[in-house]
């Protein structure tokens, strides 16, 4: 990481500003996975002495946005196949838990705010803007079922998954060649939420993040191929 990624601040970062920093750095693709983080580097770049660097990739690490490996360094993360699966078949059991408790307390309101995150996800498809933005746009539907579950243990660790499902979704870019189709696939599940239909909520939603996990674990094999 020879070029300068980060802009040197005017005070002493605190622990947090690094961390949102690198982890603003990592999703957007401006640090690559694979990318060596030199705690030394990072610091002369901010600003900063390297105690708050060193404590924001602890957190970054306890994410699975970093890897620490030992006598080598600190990595942004590299996505495997079985990790694309691992992380979707989890993500699958936690939603499919979010969207059940969700429904057993969902007003008008609640739907009229997914109808709307779906609105705006197929209007940003059809927009020229950064993967990311995009991708978040994605993921918001899903934070939405989680939150409306109620359940705030299921709603910390989804939000722990998700920086690492929007990392991971942005590396394999091809999987977003087709962004109003995969704004589509949102369409089965917010109906059968609006219907009722627990059972239909369920099965759609897990089906749509399994089967984005399994096209990604392809897609990775694909390239580690060529």
């Amino acid at each position: 990481m020879n070029e300068a990624v980060f802009s040197r601040s005017n005070r002493a970062a605190l622990h947090q500003d690094v961390y949102q920093t690198l982890k603003s750095a990592i999703l957007k693709g401006r640090l690559q996975s694979g990318t060596r983080l030199r705690e030394a580097e990072i610091a002369a770049q901010i600003g900063t002495s390297r105690a708050p660097i060193r404590e924001a990739l602890r957190q970054l690490e306890h994410e699975g946005l970093v890897v620490n490996s030992p006598y080598k360094g600190t990595f942004v993360a590299v996505f495997t196949p079985r990790d694309s699966r691992e992380l979707c078949s989890v993500r699958s059991l936690l939603e499919g838990r979010a969207v059940a408790e969700a429904m057993k307390r969902i007003t008008p309101a609640d739907l009229e705010r997914l109808a709307k995150i779906m609105d705006e996800m197929s209007a940003v498809a059809r927009k020229d803007i950064e993967l990311w933005e995009f991708v978040e746009k994605d993921l918001a539907f899903h934070e939405e079922i989680c939150r409306l579950s109620g359940n705030e243990r299921l709603f910390r660790i989804w939000s722990t998954l998700a920086s690492q499902t929007l990392l991971y979704l942005v590396m394999v870019t091809e999987a977003y060649l087709d962004r109003e189709a995969v704004a589509r696939t949102h369409v089965p599940a917010f109906e059968a939420i609006r219907a009722g239909d627990t059972g239909r909520a369920q099965a759609a939603l897990q089906y749509a993040i399994e089967s984005v996990g399994e096209d990604m674990a392809r897609r990775l094999e694909q390239a580690h191929e060529r």
